[in-house]
C-alpha cells in the first residue's frame, strides 16, 4: 500500500514512492542528501507519500530544477509536469528555505 494508514504512524520519518509499474520503494529516515533515482526509477515516479517530514523533488540528478516540495503529504497520481519527471530528491524533518532555489547546489 502506497499511503501509510494513520494507525501505522509510529512517528518515524518516511518517504514512499511508486512507479507506474506498481513497484514501491521506501526510505525510513531518508538521508539528508541529494538522492538520485537510477534505472527503472528515473523519470518513472507516479505517486509518493511523505510522513513526518518534508521532501523536495527535482527533475534532474544533482537536485537540479526543483519540481515541488511536499510536507506530510501524498499524491496517488502526480499531475502532468510532475508525473514521470522525478530524477532526484532531498528530505529533512523540516522544509528548508534554501530548497526554494531551482538548483540546490549552485
Amino acid at each position: 500500500m502506497l499511503i501509510p494508514r494513520s494507525d501505522d504512524d509510529d512517528g518515524r520519518f518516511l518517504l514512499r514512492i511508486s512507479i507506474w509499474r506498481g513497484h514501491i520503494r521506501e526510505w525510513v529516515d531518508p538521508p539528508y542528501q541529494c538522492v538520485h533515482l537510477d534505472g527503472v526509477w528515473n523519470d518513472a515516479v507516479s505517486a509518493y507519500a511523505v510522513r513526518n517530514g518534508c521532501c523536495a523533488f527535482y527533475r534532474h540528478h544533482q537536485c537540479r530544477d526543483r519540481l515541488f516540495t511536499a510536507r506530510n503529504r501524498s499524491d496517488l497520481w502526480l499531475r502532468t509536469g510532475h508525473a514521470l519527471e522525478i530524477s532526484a530528491f532531498i528530505c529533512h524533518r523540516d522544509c528548508l528555505d534554501f530548497w526554494n532555489k531551482p538548483n540546490l547546489f549552485e
